[in-house]
C-alpha cells in the first residue's frame, strides 16, 4: 500500500470511524506524527498520536464500522481495499476531481461482501415532530481541535445495517499524501451540514 493512502493521519482518521480495534493495531499508531484539523482556528496542526487520541478517536460520535468486520478489522486494511478501488476507478476514468480554494476532492461509494455497519445518521428532516424533541446536542469528541465541534444525537430509533462504503479523498499541493476519510454509507441527500444531521446512539 503506498504511503499516500496509508499515511497514520488517515489511519487515525479513520479510526474515529470504528467502534474498536485490538490494541495490537493502535500500538503500532502510538508515537507516530500526524495532522488535526483544529475548527478553533480553522486550520490543520502537527502533532503525535497518543494513546489518549486513540481513546479519543474511537468515542467520537458519528457513523461506525462494525467490529471486526471481515477484511477491514483495522483503518491500514480498510485504506488497502479503498486503494485498490480508486486505482480501478482511476483506470477506467471514473474519478472526478473537483476544485476548490486550495484543494480538490472527490468521492466515491462501493458495496462490500458484508454488512459494514448502521445507517444512524439521518436527516433531521426525516423525523417526526416527537422524535425531533427527542434530539440532544452534544460535543462530537474530545480529540484535539473538536472541542467546540457539536452534533445532534438522538436513541431509540431502530437503524438498518448498510454494505456500502463511502469514501472521501481530497488532493492538496501542500500535502505529501491524500486525506481519507470513509464510513458506512447512510445515503442521505448531498449537500447537508451538520446541523441538518442526527445522530442515532
Amino acid at each position: 500500500m503506498s504511503n499516500k493512502f496509508s499515511s497514520p493521519t488517515n489511519q487515525y482518521h479513520l479510526l474515529r470511524h470504528y467502534k474498536n480495534v485490538s490494541d495490537k493495531y493502535t500500538n503500532l499508531l502510538i508515537g507516530k506524527p500526524c495532522f488535526y484539523y483544529d475548527y478553533t482556528v480553522q486550520d490543520f496542526k502537527n502533532s503525535t498520536i497518543s494513546t489518549q487520541d486513540i481513546h479519543h478517536a474511537l468515542q467520537t460520535i458519528g457513523t461506525k464500522f462494525a467490529q471486526d468486520i471481515p477484511g477491514i478489522e483495522t483503518p491500514k486494511k480498510l485504506l488497502e481495499i479503498i486503494e485498490s478501488h480508486f486505482k480501478n476507478l482511476q483506470e477506467n476514468q471514473q474519478i472526478t476531481w473537483q476544485q476548490e480554494q486550495d484543494y480538490q476532492c472527490t468521492s466515491f461509494i462501493f458495496e462490500y461482501s458484508h454488512p459494514v455497519g448502521n445507517i444512524n445518521c439521518l436527516a433531521i428532516e426525516s423525523l417526526t415532530m416527537q422524535q425531533k424533541a427527542r434530539i440532544k446536542q452534544v460535543t462530537r469528541s474530545q480529540c484535539k481541535g473538536e472541542s467546540t465541534v457539536l452534533v445532534n444525537t438522538i436513541q431509540d430509533i431502530p437503524t438498518k445495517t448498510t454494505n456500502k462504503i463511502c469514501v472521501q479523498i481530497t488532493m492538496s499541493n501542500e500535502s505529501p499524501f491524500l486525506f481519507i476519510s470513509a464510513y458506512p454509507c447512510c445515503d442521505l441527500p448531498s449537500g447537508l451540514s451538520l446541523s441538518e444531521l442526527v445522530f442515532v446512539i
